[in-house]
């Protein structure tokens, strides 16, 4: 490869990796709906791009569980059940419970100030001291949830807790960000205490309770807006 296709190759690089972005942020924050298009043609005229990095970048969407694609239809943005999201939270509290014992095997006094420091932030935004609802708490929020993951020390469980956790965080963009659930003011620290504790068992419990308070809000929310 001459220096002129290294060049080349870099720029198709960047621009598959811009519209990745973009699109991805434009999914989580609910402005692409579940089911909707995703034309080559038009978001390569809109990004001002050629087809190759928009074909790049959704199929590394589709491969974060964002979108999907079908013979003769194309690509869209995930379409939203009632099934899908419980297969989907089902899958997460598996990844996430096993997190929790190995993190809670694994937890250093490092380790421990970083979580102590994200939990807090998280929990003082799920008290309202800001909005919930925010880009920035849904970010702070899901890198909390990936955080544990990777004191998992296990790559593979982080690679899958980011694409569940991609997906948690639009169907929370999507249902209706006003409608936030209420939970304890130290939510997110009472579940660092139990990774804290050393106690496998403890850890997974706590994480288990956690999830599925989750998962019972997003079906609940679905449900009111499926009606």
């Amino acid at each position: 490869m001459n220096l002129r296709d290294e060049t080349i190759e870099q720029v198709f690089r960047t621009a598959t990796g811009d519209v990745c972005q973009r699109l991805r942020e434009a999914i989580l924050k609910g402005e692409l709906k579940p089911g909707a298009r995703l034309v080559r043609r038009t978001l390569a005229k809109q990004f001002g791009v050629s087809h190759i990095p928009v074909t790049e970048a959704l199929i590394k969407l589709e491969q974060d569980g964002l979108v999907e694609s079908a013979p003769m239809f194309g690509a869209r943005v995930k379409a939203v059940t009632l099934e899908k999201i419980r297969e989907e939270q089902e899958l997460r509290e598996a990844i996430e419970c096993h997190c929790a014992r190995l993190c809670a095997q694994k937890m250093t006094p490092e380790k421990l100030v970083r979580l102590r420091r994200m939990a807090s932030q998280v929990d003082r935004l799920m008290a309202k001291e800001a909005d919930p609802a925010s880009w920035e708490g849904m970010n702070l929020h899901l890198e909390f949830h990936l955080e544990v993951a990777r004191q998992s020390e296990v790559p593979l469980l982080v690679r899958e807790m980011q694409r569940i956790g991609f997906i948690g965080l639009m169907r929370a963009s999507w249902i209706n960000a006003t409608e936030f659930y209420k939970m304890p003011s130290d939510w997110h620290e009472i579940l660092v205490d139990a990774l804290a504790s050393g106690k496998v068992s403890t850890a997974e419990a706590v994480m288990r309770k956690h999830v599925r308070f989750g998962i019972a809000h997003l079906l609940n929310a679905a449900r009111k807006i499926a009606a």
